[in-house]
């Protein structure tokens, strides 16, 4: 006899004829067994995933849709595409290139920390060209080997 065996008992009257089983109790024992399978969580998960993907196919199409829904970054895409898939940048820095013939922005995404007073922003950074605001390169941040050397020099 399994943990939930007396949920699938049918419910027997006096005259021992078998009546149907309660629907609310076959709903709760679906709903148990998905709990304990991990299932409930992953069918949820799911089931956002596809109204996302719904949403930014409609919005952006079927190819750009599911690479957005999907989080994918790519070399030429724009800005509005970037936002869709990370959100807000914590910090916009812009910057010129060559004495200012070419303008660029570049989005940090990440957490903050304080170096000696400075504040860096650990993750995604992503370089867009200003003009159009396309995605030229991204790449991540690691300041562990700054940390490691400034506490090396201090002691």
């Amino acid at each position: 006899m399994g943990l939930f065996d007396f949920l699938k008992r049918r419910i027997v009257s006096k005259d021992n004829k078998q009546v149907k089983p309660l629907t609310l109790q076959q709903k709760r024992f679906k709903e148990m067994q998905k709990r304990i399978n991990g299932q409930d969580k992953i069918d949820r998960e799911e089931r956002q995933f596809r109204k996302k993907k719904a949403r930014c196919i409609e919005k952006y199409g079927e190819e750009l849709g599911t690479k957005i829904a999907k989080g994918y970054l790519w070399i030429g895409m724009n800005e509005e595409a970037l936002i869709a898939i990370k959100g807000l940048p914590k910090k916009k820095r812009k910057w010129n290139l060559f004495g200012g013939a070419t303008e660029k922005v570049t989005y940090q995404y990440g957490n903050e920390i304080n170096i000696n007073g400075s504040k860096l922003i650990v993750g995604l950074h992503v370089t867009l060209n200003l003009s159009d605001l396309i995605v030229e390169k991204w790449w991540n941040e690691d300041y562990s080997f700054l940390k490691r050397h400034l506490n090396n020099g201090a002691s």
